[in-house]
């Protein structure tokens, strides 16, 4: 008996000393585990988390608070990621784990790739905003969805998982924006859906992505080619708020049948006729089917801009003088036959820009075009021409016609590649308030180009073009050249609808005459940031150096600061502000310069203040320096528009301008009243 219970006892002491032993052996384990580096054994390592894994295990379940159980393990050397890991491993809710390492102060990007390492679903992950209070839950949920895709997460499954979690759309669509998902890939998340549900979760996102303020046509464009049905697409836009005769634009232009486009528009409220009316009016493309009027006819360019152009038309800040575009009212097959129309009255003071001895007339200005569009397949071929007749009432040796015609063949090749090749010839004149000589300067030209458009990454987009440029002047022939250039910029997008970029630009100028040894080369390098945010802000911004080395040593080489700016915002739905500045280095237009330096800023505000009026308020300001002549051109103006229907406006401005220059006899100031009619059928 007793050798038995000594026996016993040295079993138990024996075991005892076993365990003492194991206990001392892994305190220094525990001790040094902050410490251990890349190295520590794979055996080692797995023994340590058995041991934290279990501490957390057990301190959950004695009902330790997660917050605490989580930053006593960090502060005793854990790394973060390892400790949310274990949590999640040892069956603590996921959802809770994220939102307590979230609302803790963790970076949500480590906690997420953390929490999905250790086999979280999405879901889980997603659905830990609903441990947030009311008042904090739409902000959790955003930055969820943006701390998600971040992590490097699919931004359609991230969308849609978080959508139909019962999100708000909108919340989802903007956080996955703002984290730099494209409009593509949001529209994508549709694809996840089963299809008894697809339909419905599409018209949920365009209703979304439109409410949430991005471009209607972007968003329908997108939605249609991306395979939503177009019948639910129209639908959920015409529903968001977007125009019908854009919705329907944008809907034909991306493919969709009319009968679709029908059964959708009417889903939404709106009667055959009037769809019928849409599709009677579709656009050519290449025009914005989104503008900020009432109409999707936009207005003939005001006296103001055409003065505008006379000043900065010289290769400074050029704002075009061709008429807008009105909707086709011919279809035949594929092609789009679309004439337009414009009559204008104008009075001027001073018609002859003289500083004194000034003459006043009445210039009548008529416009009538054509515009073609043959689109086939995902390609489209464009023509334009266009006479524009001015005739002088009292002098009418001032009249001149000028005549534009232009085409242009684009493709799209797969998702990536776009190619553009285009020509256009103009035989126009430059009035006498753009020229420094005070004469009207008639010219042709002719210029070819040759564009393409790569995207080499979801990031970087490489873009190429080449164009050639001839020009003939019938009284300055000294300037008679021709123009080769190459270019080149790479894009990187930093935000979703925002891109900086980096460009250079190399031109070879060779001009006809010999004598005065004019031939040069010029290099051009800018960088520059491009915004499209939605339809209410767009612009581009770039700054750079232009070099200019003449072929002969009669010239001396010159270098320049360059740059330009063209900014639209609308700051309100009635109040939209154009911004447009640029400098640049321009060919001599006078004998005895190599080149002069332009500089200039146009702005002009519009104000909506009832359906068919609107105010109209611009100023302008351009300096000319030809070394040892500066000439500096103010302009201001204002006027009212009526849009009576769709196909008639009426135009009424008044506009100022006045030039100074250091030499004299070329000062002058003008004024002049027009009354415009635009016709768009």
């Amino acid at each position: 008996m007793e050798k038995n219970i000594a026996k016993r006892t040295f079993s138990l002491m024996a075991l005892f000393a076993f365990v003492l032993g194991c206990v001392i052996m892994m305190v220094p384990l525990r001790a040094g585990a902050a410490q251990a580096g890349a190295g520590k054994p794979a055996t080692e390592k797995r023994i340590e988390w058995t041991a934290v894994e279990a501490e957390i295990s057990r301190e959950f379940s004695e009902g330790v608070p997660l917050r605490n159980i989580i930053n006593d393990a960090v502060r005793s050397g854990e790394k973060i990621p390892d400790v949310f890991a274990a949590c999640i491993k040892v069956g603590i809710d996921p959802s809770l784990v994220v939102y307590t390492g979230i609302s803790e102060g963790y970076a949500a990007r480590t906690i997420i790739r953390a929490a999905r390492k250790a086999g979280a679903p999405l879901n889980a992950v997603v659905n830990s905003a609903t441990h947030a209070g009311v008042d904090k839950k739409s902000a959790y949920v955003g930055d969820i969805v943006e701390a998600s895709i971040k992590t490097g997460e699919d931004p359609s499954l991230v969308v849609y998982t978080a959508v139909t979690e019962g999100y708000s759309a909108q919340t989802v669509i903007r956080a996955a924006m703002k984290a730099g998902a494209s409009l593509e890939g949001v529209i994508k998340s549709a694809d996840r859906a089963g299809p008894d549900y697809k339909s419905a979760y599409s018209g949920e996102v365009v209703t979304a992505a439109i409410r949430n303020g991005e471009d209607p046509s972007l968003v329908v464009h997108t939605a249609i080619t991306q395979g939503y049905p177009a019948q639910i697409v129209v639908r959920a836009a015409l529903r968001a708020g977007a125009p019908l005769k854009a919705v329907v634009n944008t809907a034909i232009k991306a493919g969709a049948d009319k009968k679709s486009i029908y059964v959708g528009a009417a889903d939404a409220g709106a009667s055959p006729g009037e769809v019928k009316g849409a599709l009677l009016t579709v656009k050519p493309s290449g025009d914005s089917v989104f503008t900020s009027g009432s109409s999707t006819a936009a207005a003939p360019p005001s006296p103001a801009l055409a003065h505008a152009t006379a000043i900065f038309g010289r290769g400074g800040i050029v704002l075009s003088q061709a008429p807008a575009w009105a909707p086709p009212t011919l279809i035949i097959g594929s092609l789009k036959v679309n004439p337009f129309f414009s009559f204008s009255e104008t009075f001027r003071d001073n018609i002859t820009y003289a500083q004194n001895d000034k003459k006043s007339d009445s210039i009548t200005t008529v416009t009538p075009g054509i515009r073609l569009q043959l689109p086939f397949q995902t390609h489209v071929a464009e023509f334009e021409y266009y006479p524009v007749f001015e005739v002088y009432g009292k002098y009418t040796e001032e009249k001149t016609t000028d005549h534009h015609a232009g085409g242009s063949v684009d493709f799209k090749v797969g998702d990536r590649l776009e190619l553009q090749l285009s020509d256009n010839y103009e035989r126009g004149h430059e009035p006498r308030s753009s020229t420094p000589t005070g004469t009207i300067e008639i010219f042709h030209s002719n210029v070819a180009a040759a564009s393409a458009s790569y995207r080499l990454t979801d990031r970087f987009t490489a873009h190429l073009d080449y164009g050639r440029s001839t020009w003939r002047f019938i009284t300055s022939d000294f300037r008679d050249r021709e123009e080769n250039q190459f270019a080149g910029a790479v894009y990187y997008r930093v935000l979703p609808k925002a891109s900086v970029f980096i460009e250079y630009g190399h031109r070879y100028i060779d001009y006809a005459g010999e004598t005065l040894d004019l031939d040069s080369t010029v290099g051009t390098l800018q960088a520059g940031l491009t915004w499209d945010f939605s339809s209410r802000s767009k612009g581009t911004l770039k700054a750079g150096l232009a070099r200019k080395t003449f072929a002969s040593s009669t010239w001396s080489n010159g270098m320049v600061k360059v740059g330009s700016a063209d900014v639209r915002h609308d700051f309100a739905t009635n109040t939209t502000v154009v911004l447009t500045a640029q400098r640049s280095m321009n060919e001599p237009n006078i004998p005895g310069i190599n080149y002069f330096i332009a500089t200039g800023a146009y702005a002009e505000l519009t104000q909506r203040f009832v359906q068919k009026w609107a105010a109209v308020v611009r100023v302008a300001y351009v300096e000319d320096q030809y070394f040892i002549r500066t000439d500096r051109t103010a302009l201001s103006g204002a006027g009212f528009r009526y849009r009576a229907v769709d196909w008639l406006e009426f135009a009424l401005d008044y506009n100022w301008q006045k030039r100074q220059s250091n030499i004299e006899g070329n000062d002058y100031t003008e004024q002049s009243s027009i009354i415009m009619v635009n016709i768009s059928q």
